[in-house]
């Protein structure tokens, strides 16, 4: 089975365009219903720089403060990729988490009984190349949840 890297970017590129999609509207709207708000608070600045009171902002304490509001109501969507280098790429978008199974070859080695072998995986056993249709503990040669991939050379 040929992997499509192309089409699993697609895929993903589709899934977290959607959700920042979402996030953006949330983020539009959130901005316009704060825009009278903001231009009250302007015009209070306005009154009170012109009146005769004297009082100090703390720039660094209000940026904290502002920052502070921003991250609980998570308007900037963070988001995660981890692999577990072997078939599995898991991508989340602030709380939804997507899990993706790439369907991928990987050599295992000299089979070893008992061991649990998943789809995918290849071993060699008997002098061959097996690859596994299945989720087993079975021995290559003995199930059908092993297929011949490379037969071994002449002897």
């Amino acid at each position: 089975m040929k992997f499509d890297v192309e089409k699993l970017m697609g895929g993903l590129r589709s899934y977290i365009d959607k959700k920042i999609s979402t996030d953006k509207e949330q983020l539009v709207n959130t901005i316009e219903s704060q825009a009278d708000l903001i231009g009250q608070l302007e015009s209070k600045v306005k009154e009170l720089e012109e009146s005769e009171s004297v009082f100090e902002i703390d720039e660094d304490q209000m940026l904290s403060v502002i920052n502070k509001m921003l991250d609980e109501k998570n308007l900037v969507p963070e988001i995660n990729f981890e692999y577990d280098g072997e078939r599995t790429l898991t991508v989340s978008v602030n709380d939804e988490v997507k899990t993706f199974e790439i369907p991928a070859q990987i050599y295992k080695g000299v089979h070893v009984e008992n061991d649990e072998y998943s789809k995918g995986d290849t071993v060699t056993a008997q002098g061959a190349l097996w690859h596994c249709k299945q989720l087993t503990t079975e021995k290559p040669g003995d199930s059908e949840h092993w297929q011949l991939a490379v037969k071994s050379g002449r002897k």
